[in-house]
Formats: structure tokens, sequence, C-alpha cells
């Protein structure tokens, strides 16, 4: 409630001001000069907003970026004041959500998403722009035969035209071309996932095969699962964003699995899949507390959607998926067992520290927000986890589901 009377308190600012101050706008004509016009018939000198040509005292005021508004009076600068802060107010409500309507992690996952993407197209859109400007508009400056045979003929072509331009826009072009360079660095060694924590591990380098896969493209498991005769299938698409729908991410997860199991039939090679599902495939029926819930039961996806929206999307996706490879499975007569664990926690390998993990030791974080999951949630260790994978996958008599906790 607060937040909306504040939005609206903003906009009916910004609007109040508008009609106050009567501000000038810009309308661009192609036969002027400056391509830039203050979008009225005829020229206010007492404007208090300045724009590029626009206005006879250009002087009185220093603009900004060379395209920004300026002011050389008190209104205009109150003016400018409003209208940035206020954009600035709305960057930050869409740059951080911040952790008082999310995690810590969610809003990093925002930021990051967020800021990447905007620089990165902005950078590429730029830059093609410019390429083309460039492109189109370079003069010869000196003649070049098409026949001629001389050795610096190419050099020639290649240094022998260019474009006239004023100092200002070359500076711009610079800062352009070291933005791209550094986008591109930082992108191709971004792309490079550090996996010492993995090499490092005792015998790495005899036993351990690490091969680049996707669970968005199934045909990427082949190789992995070529020759094996086991196969423990632990990977779920997670967004913590929520930048998809639950539609979307429930239609990946279940592409992918049976993509993996489809996978492990064509190998002829492939004995048995241990999937691991998640008790939230069982935890939601909406009965009563006091009902005993075991490995026949199966979540209501209609009371999630209704009573548990916070993660209402991990929920369905792992109930929908699991009964997808279950069916799968049943159908193509292959041996597929599931495993049903809740909160793991633990040591762990990674250089992150997992969300379950992070939940379990909320007291030692002093996370005060997640104490109250540590009153009801059921937790295991994830030595139990790895064990119990490892013995449905040995255990011939192991069938259907297994609730480990």
């Amino acid at each position: 409630m607060g937040k909306e009377v504040a939005r609206i308190a903003h906009y009916s600012a910004m609007i109040l001001m508008l009609l106050v101050v009567s501000a000038a706008g810009r309308l661009f004509h192609y036969d002027d000069v400056e391509s830039v016009s203050d979008g009225l018939a005829r020229r206010h000198e007492e404007s208090f907003l300045r724009f590029k040509g626009m206005d006879s005292s250009d002087e009185q005021c220093q603009q900004m970026y060379g395209f920004l508004p300026c002011s050389s009076n008190l209104p205009g600068h109150i003016f400018l004041i409003v209208i940035y802060e206020y954009l600035l107010y709305q960057g930050e409500s869409y740059a951080g959500v911040s952790g008082l309507l999310s995690s810590n992690e969610e809003t990093q996952e925002y930021v990051i998403t967020g800021v990447g993407l905007l620089a990165g197209s902005s950078i590429l859109l730029l830059t093609v722009l410019w390429g083309i400007c460039l492109i189109c508009a370079q003069k010869p400056y000196y003649d070049v035969k098409a026949d001629s045979r001389d050795n610096n003929n190419l050099l020639q072509r290649l240094t022998g035209s260019g474009i006239h331009t004023d100092s200002e826009t070359c500076d711009h072009a610079k800062i352009m071309l070291f933005s791209v360079t550094f986008y591109t660095l930082t992108s191709a060694t971004s792309s490079r996932k550090d996996l010492s924590y993995l090499t490092n591990l005792p015998r790495a380098s005899e036993r351990l095969k690490i091969f680049d896969a996707d669970l968005s493209k199934p045909e990427t498991f082949e190789a992995p699962i070529k020759g094996c005769i086991g196969v423990f299938h632990v990977a779920h698409p997670m967004d913590f964003a929520s930048k998809e729908s639950e539609q979307v991410i429930t239609e990946k997860s279940i592409k992918a699995s049976l993509g993996i199991l489809q996978a492990c039939i064509d190998s002829k090679t492939v004995k048995k899949v241990v999937y691991t599902s998640s008790v939230s495939a069982i935890l939601f029926t909406g009965k009563k507390h006091t009902e005993v819930i075991g490995e026949e039961t199966w979540s209501n996806i209609e009371y999630i959607r209704t009573y548990q929206k916070q993660g209402a999307w991990y929920h369905i996706s792992k109930t929908l998926t699991e009964k997808a490879t279950l069916e799968f499975a049943e159908k193509e007569g292959l041996d597929v067992v599931t495993i049903l664990p809740p909160f793991i926690h633990g040591p762990f390998l990674g250089p992150h520290c997992p969300g379950s993990v992070r939940t379990a030791m909320a007291m030692i974080f002093g996370d005060t927000e997640t104490y109250k999951i540590l009153l009801k949630a059921p937790f295991v260790h994830v030595d139990d986890v790895a064990s119990a994978h490892i013995h449905l996958l040995e255990y011939p008599n192991a069938k259907g589901r297994y609730i480990c906790s």
C-alpha cells in the first residue's frame, strides 16, 4: 500500500511540475543544422530549458553528454533535479529489488542479469550503428587504381580512406571502442568456468571426466551417457530470479528429462536410472497435517498454485517432471527409480554456498527471515543422499519412489 501511494505521489508531482513550468520538448527537423528544435513554431528566449542549437544563448548553461537538457535558472534546475531523481528512483527499484521482498541471491541475480543484458545489448547495437556509419561515410584520401599490382595495394585500400568528423565525435567513438573491448574480454573470460574444485579432487585425473552438456539441449547428454550402465539424473532447471513462467520451466525440465532417458535407451548399455526428485512432489497435498504422507502421495498442483505461491514454480516443475519421467520409463521399459530428498545440508565442493546449506545455517549467518523455515522444514545430510543414490542404483529390487530424509 505504501509503495502504491509513493508511486502515485511521484507521478502526480511530475505531472504537476510539467503543468506549472510548461517545459518545452524537442522536435527533429531535417532542415535544421543541429537537427534539434524546441518543438514550437517560434523560439522562446525566456525558455528555462536549453538544448543544443535551440536557443540563442547556449553559453548560459553547461550541457551534459551533449544531448541532455541543461538549465540556467532556478526553475530549470528544480525541474531537472526532480526528473533525474525520479528516473534514478525508478532505476533503483528495477535494478535492486533488495532484500525487502526477496533474498540477496535473487537480488544479485536480478542485477547481474539486468545490467549485463542492458550494457551488452546497448554496446553491441551502438557499435553496429557506428560501424555502419563509418563504412557508409568513408571517403578516399587518394586514388587507388583497381588494376594496381603494387604490393602495397591492399594496405592502401585499408588505410587510404576514412571519414571526416569533429573531435567530440572522435572521442565518443574511442570510448565506445574501449567499452566494446572490455565487454568482449569479460564475456570471453566469464564463459570459461573454473572447475578446479573438481579437477583437484584426489585421483580426479584418473577417474573424473567432464563433459559440456545443457539441459535445454538433451542431445548433448548422449556422449556422457554412452557406454554407461547407470545414470544419476540430479540436474533441474533453476530460476531464482523468476524470469520465466512456471509453464516454461516445467516444459524445459520435462523435455530435458525425457531427452536424457531417451539417450539412456539409445545407448543400449544403461540398465538403471536414478532420478533426483524432491519432497516438493509429495508435501503439498492440501490435506490435514495429521494425515500420513508417503511415497504413494503426490502434490496437488492446483493447491500449490493457490496456497504455495512462494517457490511454486519449483514445486510444480519437480512434481510434473517426476510424473513424466516415471510414465516414460514405464512405457519404454526403462528401469527408473526416483529419490525424494528435502533440504540438503553438509559440506559442498563448489565455490558458492548452496541455498539449502545457507538455509540450514540461517542462525549462523544471522538470516532472521529464514528462521521460520527451520521450525518446520525437514533436512538430510548430503552424505546420506549420496549413499542413497548409490544404494538404489546397485540394489536390484529397488523400484518406484523413495523418500530420503
